[in-house]
Formats: C-alpha cells, sequence, structure tokens
C-alpha cells in the first residue's frame, strides 16, 4: 500500500490517511493504531479515533472497555469534535442528552450554546434552548444571539436589532461594529454606528467606514458634521493601529473634501492595498474577509494548520473551513473580497464538512461537501 512507507517512516499526514483508510474498511484495531498517536496534534483525527471506538465497543467484546474508556476520554478532553462526530451523523438528542447536563453543572457551556445555535439555524425546536444558553453567556453571547436571531426560521431579525442597539448603547463597540454592517444600505445610519463601534475602542472596521464614506453625499449641515465626526474617528483608528492618521493625508480639507479623498483612496485596486502584507498579516485579513461571510468575529473562528503550506480556518461547529495553500495570489484574494461567502460558506443540512477553496485551474473560490 502506497500510504504505509511513508507512514512507518513517521509521515503523520500518511499515518493520518492511512488510519482514516483502515478505518472507512471496517478495521477499527489497525485503524487506532495509527490514529491514536495524532490525537490533539492538529490533524484532525479526533472524530475518526471515536468512530473507530464506537466500532470496535460494537464489534469487538475483548477490546470493548477500552474502547469504552477512550470515547471518556475523547468526550473529557475533545469535547468539540465529539459535538462535530455526533451532529455529521444525525445523532442530535444523544449529543443534547451529554452536552446539556454537563453545562447545567457549568462545564462546556460555550460549546453547549455554540451547538445549539448551529442547530436552531434550521430548526426552530432548538430556538428556545439556544437563546437561554447564550444569554448565559454575558454580553458576548448575547451578540452572537442576535447574529443568530436574524437568520432564525422563526424570524427575529427585529428583536435582534434591538439586542444590538441596546448593547451598544451600553457601550459595548461590537455591537456597534456589528450594527453598522447591518446597516450597510443606510450610509448615515452606517456612518453614525462605524463611529460609535470607534470611539468605543472597536477599530476592526475602519475600513468598511472608509468605504461606506464614498455613498454620503454631505448636502445637509447634519451630514458634514457626521463626515467631520467620521474623519475623527478615522483619525483615531488610524492612529491606534499606529499608522499615519488620516488627518495627516487630508490636512485641513472640509467634510466635503474628506469624503471625496476617503472615495478616491477606497477605489484604489485591492491588491494594492495588500501587496506589502506579510503572510501572517494575509492570513489574518482573510480570516477576518471569511469571518464576515460566516457572520462571525476573526475571534470565533477555529484555526488549523494540518501542513506546513496548509492553512485552514472556520466554524468548527458549524463543520464550515477555508483552506488556503501557500500564500494566496493576489487575484485570489481580490475574488475572495468580491465572493458571495455567506452562500460559499453555508453549512451543509446534513452537518458534513463544507470547504470553500481556491480552484488554480479556474482562478475561481469553491465550495467542496464532503
Amino acid at each position: 500500500m502506497a500510504y504505509r512507507k511513508p507512514a512507518e517512516r513517521g509521515d503523520r499526514i500518511f499515518q493520518s490517511i492511512l488510519g482514516k483508510w483502515f478505518l472507512e474498511q471496517g478495521h477499527a484495531n489497525e485503524a487506532l493504531v495509527w490514529l491514536m498517536p495524532l490525537i490533539g496534534s492538529g490533524f484532525n483525527v479526533e472524530e475518526a479515533v471515536a468512530e473507530a471506538c464506537e466500532l470496535l465497543a460494537r464489534t469487538d467484546s475483548q477490546h470493548k472497555a477500552e474502547a469504552e474508556r477512550w470515547l471518556r476520554y475523547l468526550k473529557a478532553h475533545h469535547p468539540q469534535a465529539i459535538v462535530t462526530w455526533l451532529v455529521n451523523r444525525g445523532r442530535t438528542e444523544e449529543l443534547l442528552e451529554w452536552l446539556i447536563p454537563l453545562a447545567e453543572t457549568g462545564q462546556h457551556v460555550a460549546l453547549t450554546a455554540d451547538t445549539l445555535a448551529l442547530l436552531a439555524r434550521t430548526d426552530s425546536r432548538y430556538e428556545t434552548e439556544a437563546e437561554r444558553w447564550l444569554r448565559s453567556l454575558g454580553s458576548g453571547g448575547i451578540l452572537q444571539l442576535a447574529r443568530e436571531m436574524r437568520s432564525w426560521p422563526s424570524g427575529r431579525e427585529i428583536e435582534a436589532k434591538e439586542l444590538l442597539v441596546a448593547l451598544a448603547r451600553d457601550g459595548n463597540g461590537s455591537a456597534a461594529d456589528e450594527l453598522a454592517r447591518w446597516e450597510r444600505s443606510d450610509p448615515v445610519a452606517a456612518i453614525t454606528w462605524h463611529c460609535r463601534a470607534i470611539e468605543l475602542g472597536c477599530t476592526r472596521s475602519r475600513h468598511d467606514l472608509v468605504e461606506v464614506l464614498r455613498e454620503l453625499q454631505p448636502v445637509t449641515a447634519d451630514h458634514r458634521a457626521l463626515a467631520e465626526r467620521a474623519r475623527a474617528a478615522l483619525d483615531t483608528a488610524w492612529a491606534a493601529e499606529e499608522t499615519t492618521p488620516f488627518s495627516e493625508a487630508a490636512g485641513h480639507m472640509s467634510a466635503e473634501a474628506v469624503a471625496a479623498a476617503v472615495a478616491t483612496a477606497a477605489a484604489l485596486p485591492f491588491v494594492q492595498n495588500v501587496a506589502s502584507l506579510a503572510a501572517n498579516d494575509i492570513y489574518a485579513m482573510v480570516k477576518r474577509l471569511f469571518a464576515r461571510g460566516l457572520r462571525r468575529n476573526a475571534q470565533e473562528l477555529t484555526d488549523r494548520r494540518p501542513g506546513p503550506t496548509l492553512h485552514v480556518t472556520g466554524d468548527s461547529v458549524a463543520n464550515t473551513w477555508l483552506e488556503m495553500r501557500g500564500r494566496p495570489s493576489d487575484d485570489a484574494l481580490r475574488k475572495l473580497s468580491e465572493a458571495d461567502l455567506e452562500t460559499l460558506a453555508a453549512p451543509d443540512p446534513r452537518g458534513r464538512t463544507v470547504t470553500v477553496y481556491w480552484d488554480d485551474e479556474d482562478g475561481e473560490w469553491r465550495r467542496r461537501v464532503e
């Protein structure tokens, strides 16, 4: 077998492939020989180990106790993998019978909330429990609840917006930032919330503020005042990032001229903004773009590095991922910024793994479900 020799030489990628191949053939014991040493090493074998342990417990009475012990170990130390494994197999009730009692004792509360939120996206029966556990997480959970409510089958977008407004008024910059994106079709409202977010210390969407300023026509005194406020907010944001403050480039221009200058800057080709970035900065930027498509913050995504040139980021609960091989090309970065990521990265209704990847041959971002 082609995989065995490199696996025996210690190549962990081939060990992972070989172990999963044995599992596909129904050989649980052989699969575990190769997969067990890779637990927790970033090769994403935990689900396969759980599957192999369950198969072994069911088919080999001699090793049943040991297999059940390893399943308990995975539940204790890799609960996220167990959640994904059970969701992918449609074993929702079994999952919740295990997870919710743990959350009741204070264990894995965030994981429970995330799992229920995922289930509620397609089944309104889980909305009440999802709301309960998300609210238990405090302001961060309420922020996530608002994002989830917006797309729930029961249709609670107005209530979601009210949650965000309340958070923003209480000083939550992330909520104000989220509202700015929700109000994208109304430049005045979007700019107002962007400014509020920056004033509260949330500067990550300053480039979005630059973009929406292009659409503002400051013909009234209120609009001119808003443009001045936006300029001050951009000064604050860029100063926080230790880059050239916006006012240095704008000089003493009027609010109208500031808006025009911002529009010109925002119209530059996408690649000019990223050409000089280091690889880590590129990955961070791609992660932010992907997070926006998932309606998440970049900090909520999970990163994996299965190989030295392979970078994977995504939502581990929704089981949807973005795959980058090496440093993305300028064309790939530009097209990612233009892609409909909400559609490309939509979770699979059957719980299968969704991967968004760059197709070099066609020069497009594609969706793979497996």
